[in-house]
């Protein structure tokens, strides 16, 4: 994982300002990402004939009825 180690020495020598601001654009990247997801998630569900309500009743019986 030279990579890796290269990345976190890098880290380790960063003020706490850049250190801050480079976690404000990793969480606006995954955000990006995330948002990404669902939109494509949204469309492959709708395109299969399914409503926004179908989906919420899916997610609550993953959340909700597959505890036991």
């Amino acid at each position: 994982m030279p990579a890796v180690e290269e990345v976190m020495t890098i880290v380790r020598g960063m003020t706490d300002a850049e250190r801050d601001e480079l976690f404000r654009l990793l969480d606006e990247l995954d955000q990006k990402a995330w948002d990404k997801e669902r939109a494509d998630a949204t469309r492959a569900f709708h395109a299969a004939g399914l409503t926004d309500d179908d989906i919420d009743e899916a997610v609550r019986k993953l959340r909700y009825e597959g505890r036991s």
